[in-house]
């Protein structure tokens, strides 16, 4: 998108519940092909390093969905992804 679009700046955060394959992800060492989220890893880091704009993690606990209290944004979007992908899989 930034080649066809023309961009050369800004910023893209990346919002995730795993915590350990959004540190991979945006790591230089290579992607452990034993890894079960390797495909999202390699292409994350592939993105990452390529691009001419700015790439940020960002955190996500997870569950969250089975507390009481008030949930910021990027809760509310994981639990709306998490219901996308287990229906997917359905």
């Amino acid at each position: 998108m930034c080649s066809y679009y023309k961009i050369t700046g800004g910023s893209v955060t990346i919002g995730c519940n795993g915590d350990s394959a959004l540190k991979k992800s945006f790591s230089a060492l290579p992607v452990d092909m034993d890894d079960k989220d390797k495909d999202i890893i390699a292409a994350i880091q592939s993105k990452v390093t390529r691009s001419p704009i700015s790439w940020k993690m960002h955190y996500v606990k997870g569950l969250q969905d089975r507390t009481s209290q008030k949930l910021d944004e990027w809760a509310q979007l994981n639990i709306a992804m998490g219901t996308k992908a287990k229906l997917f899989w359905r």
